[in-house]
């Protein structure tokens, strides 16, 4: 992806953006509720611009697999040493 000359603030999100960011977030803490130290709401009580930010960072990770090469993640890679890899 390119990177611009300029940086421009994102446009303010409609409706309809907020909804899907504020979906992102309700499944973002569903899942980090099941982390040792997770807690309730730790995406969703955040301002709306601070979970349209997180949702902005984080969906281009999932759209394109976290941006990780095929078969990255089948078992063959070992990570860091002493970690189990993906």
């Amino acid at each position: 992806m390119p990177v611009p000359d300029t940086w421009e603030a994102p446009p303010p999100p409609d409706q309809a953006g907020l909804q899907m960011a504020r979906a992102w977030v309700t499944w973002e803490d569903a899942v980090i509720a099941h982390e040792a130290l997770g807690s309730p709401g730790a995406y969703s009580d955040r301002p709306d611009d601070s979970l349209m930010a997180f949702v902005r960072i984080c969906a281009p990770y999932f759209a394109q697999d976290a941006f990780l090469e095929d078969g990255h993640c089948s078992g063959t890679h070992t990570g860091w040493p002493g970690s189990r890899g993906c």
